[in-house]
């Protein structure tokens, strides 16, 4: 698919919660892909959360709070 010059993605939703997450799951020295793991859902879904697209429903927040501030 070739997107015209002027195309720009749509700016996240959740910024400030993709900037913690981030910094969170890096201070683990976890990648995306591994932490999507750990909770059950593919790295696609996952990165929508890590990069503020979407924010997480309640049982998957918990998750990812018990994997990186146990």
């Amino acid at each position: 698919m070739i997107l015209p010059d002027d195309f720009k993605a749509a700016p996240p939703k959740y910024p400030e919660f993709s900037k913690r997450l981030k910094a969170a799951r890096k201070a683990k020295k976890i990648t995306q892909s591994e932490l999507a793991d750990l909770i059950g859902i593919d790295w696609c879904h996952y990165s929508k959360f890590d990069n503020g697209h979407e924010f997480p429903p309640p049982d998957i927040l918990g998750k990812i709070n018990h994997v990186l501030f146990g």
